[in-house]
């Protein structure tokens, strides 16, 4: 399931002509993160869910 997430938002990021660090600092996190989340090494807590996802909202 991580996974799927963290290809979802990669997809997205590219979309929105952002970087791993663009998305990671607009978004008040490390891009080591962001990296972790698109690999799906890690999934994101809900607040960074919502912080990701205001990001990409606001690049549209």
């Amino acid at each position: 399931m991580s996974a799927d997430i963290g290809k979802s938002i990669k997809q997205i990021r590219e979309q929105r002509d952002l970087n791993q660090r663009e998305l990671a600092k607009y978004a008040g996190i490390s891009n080591v993160t962001v990296c972790k989340i698109e690999q799906g090494v890690l999934t994101p807590s809900l607040k960074t869910t919502i912080r990701i996802a205001n990001v990409v909202a606001m690049q549209s």
